[in-house]
């Protein structure tokens, strides 16, 4: 799974694995807490009360394009793909299963199975997290985990076997932001700039926002990139309501709605010119203001 490396102004750095998001989407979801005992009604009620008041926010966004993937939907706002070879465009929009039974059962998202495990009780083939328990003792799975030296995943040493740290051992540095300039300097030259008013902005990596929001249907959990997703000033409040109701079933796109955008990306910067309004990664709010991933 992809992880994103988001900077905010204040230089505190974040990882993320889902989405950054601001304007309509970030406020619905902060804007709705009030709500929580309502349970997942909260997300209608909070759209409909930030519908009522929409508000539009400038700003400046940058990114570095990705190159176009023939798997990806983002390129340009275009209908839903229905997942067959003979696909047409134009085709009705695809029914997605569950989230319980999609990555096990949808030929889309298939993927051949981890190899099992040697040693017994470890996660694999057929492992349940309702069959473990996940304490914080790193012996709950019989062993610790250690990386391996070329850096290429993880090894299992069985308890009691693991090497001890030698002088020479130090720990792996962090993931360099390398695509990223500093936030105080100016964004290569390379780069795409758009500057206005938006409705929202939101950077995800992967294909569903909630369990019943489908954001970009053909996205993928490791394909190195961002699907960046903005709608522009100007929607009228009934056509930003069809598209959240379309996006339950990924057919958002298929509206061929012309205030909605979604680019592959590789990294972005995104620098609010007004309010700097609502910011949240993965969800939770944090530090508003000028920020950048990649």
């Amino acid at each position: 799974m992809d992880l994103v490396s988001v900077t905010t102004a204040s230089g505190l750095r974040h990882f993320s694995f889902l989405s950054v998001a601001w304007g309509f989407v970030a406020d619905v979801d902060i804007e709705s807490e009030r709500f929580r005992a309502a349970g997942s009604a909260r997300f209608t009620v909070g759209t409909l009360l930030c519908l009522a008041s929409l508000r539009r926010y400038r700003g400046r966004l940058s990114y570095l394009p990705a190159p176009p993937s023939p798997s990806s939907s983002s390129v340009r706002a275009k209908p839903a793909l229905r997942r067959s070879a003979t696909n047409t465009v134009g085709d009705p929009a695809p029914v997605h299963p569950p989230l319980g039974r999609a990555l096990s059962e949808d030929g889309l998202w298939a993927r051949p199975p981890l190899p099992r495990p040697e040693s017994p009780g470890l996660p694999g083939e057929g492992f349940s997290f309702e069959a473990a328990s996940l304490g914080e003792d790193e012996g709950e799975w019989g062993g610790s985990w250690a990386a391996l030296p070329d850096g290429g995943g993880t090894s299992r040493e069985t308890e009691g076997d693991a090497p001890a740290p030698g002088p020479s051992s130090s720990p792996r540095p962090p993931p360099s932001d390398h695509l990223l300039p500093p936030l105080d300097q100016p964004v290569p030259g390379h780069w795409e700039t758009l500057e206005g008013e938006f409705v929202l902005v939101l950077a995800i990596s992967q294909s569903h926002l909630g369990a019943d929001l489908v954001a970009v249907p053909l996205a993928r959990f490791s394909e190195g990139r961002l699907h960046l997703c903005y709608v522009r000033a100007g929607i009228s409040r009934p056509a930003l309501l069809r598209l959240f109701l379309a996006m339950g079933r990924g057919a958002h796109f298929g509206l061929a709605c012309p205030y909605l955008h979604c680019v592959p990306a590789l990294a972005f910067r995104l620098v609010p010119l007004g309010s700097p309004g609502i910011v949240t990664i993965d969800g939770e709010r944090v530090e508003a203001g000028p920020l950048q991933a990649q």
